[in-house]
């Protein structure tokens, strides 16, 4: 099954009416497939192109001549508002996505006023644990809520320092490997200053994974968020990450408020509960046999004299 059919699932956009957020130049769905799909991103399409140009050794992976021409400006205000002469939507997408909005519980809202009831939201989203964000611990359960309560516009500054400081340069094949180096990219002063200085009121926005997600958080995250009944996004198929890769795909519907959802698990889920335990465990006894050895090589004549005696006792028994 190839990416786009693991993100879509039942989904067939040669008769769904869909929305694409953020589709650059490689839009899962394309006009030609029925004309019945709109894109949106955060700014319109010339100055897309034109930050996409400019900053070529960055996005090397992207070619602006091929963008696709924006429909929806995100910074012109709500999708309820900007798409409401031609919304309801049947799914909406958006790849690499979610990680970067500063409030999601917001975020859910604003895209299930847009689609009919049992619409569909499709998401593939970057794995915390085989990206750049490996040394980050994921994403609480409180910090959404907390971004929420306090109407995030932008990335609070916790997430900005944590996001810079713990950046890591790994690939999935190599964090799979378990080849995660310990070089910090940035000194800590520097990404403090950048950080205190972002928050002035003229300051720049600042492009970060606000969030680090992994399935096993994102679902405990959703169904809590179900609970509390702050969205009416409900979870119909989540994967787990392939070996080697480094996203995942989840499908979230559109039902009542008070639709039933999944179990919440506190503190880190099950999986990664038991990944951790299991690598403390190992760690313990690996600490274990150095210190063994190490005792040993610091005293070998303590050793030698000890394993003598040991000898001369066994012997004397034996006579």
């Amino acid at each position: 099954m190839d990416r786009r059919a693991k993100i879509l699932g039942p989904v067939d956009p040669a008769t769904a009416r869909g929305l694409e957020i953020g589709p650059l130049d490689k839009p899962l769905v394309r006009r030609d497939e029925g004309e019945s799909v709109w894109y949106a991103d955060y700014t319109d399409t010339v100055s897309l192109k034109a930050h996409y140009t400019e900053h070529q050794h960055v996005y090397h992976d992207h070619d602006p001549a091929k963008f696709v021409d924006v429909d929806f400006v995100l910074s012109d205000g709500p999708l309820r508002e900007l798409a409401k002469d031609v919304a309801p939507f049947d799914y909406v997408i958006a790849s690499h996505v979610i990680e970067h909005i500063p409030d999601l519980v917001a975020w859910f809202d604003d895209l299930s006023s847009v689609l009919v009831p049992g619409g569909r939201v499709c998401l593939a989203i970057p794995d915390r644990r085989y990206c750049f964000d490996a040394r980050r611990a994921s994403t609480e359960l409180a910090d959404v809520v907390a971004a929420h309560l306090e109407q995030r516009t932008r990335p609070s500054p916790r997430a900005f320092f944590d996001f810079a400081w713990s950046f890591a340069p790994v690939d999935g094949p190599s964090a799979w490997r378990g080849d995660l180096s310990d070089d910090v990219l940035e000194h800590v002063a520097d990404v403090y200053r950048r950080v205190r200085d972002s928050m002035h009121e003229d300051a720049d926005y600042q492009d970060v994974h606000v969030w680090a997600f992994s399935p096993q958080n994102l679902e405990t995250i959703l169904n809590a968020l179900g609970a509390i009944e702050l969205t009416d996004l409900r979870i119909e198929h989540l994967t787990e990450t392939e070996p080697g890769g480094n996203e995942f795909y989840a499908r979230l519907v559109r039902r009542e408020r008070t639709s039933p959802v999944g179990p919440i698990v506190f503190g880190i889920a099950n999986a990664e509960l038991q990944q951790a335990q299991a690598e403390r465990e190992a760690l313990r006894e690996e600490l274990a046999r150095s210190r063994h050895d190490h005792s040993r090589l610091r005293h070998p004549v303590r050793s030698a004299r000890h394993l003598a005696g040991r000898l001369r006792r066994l012997w004397g028994r034996r006579s």
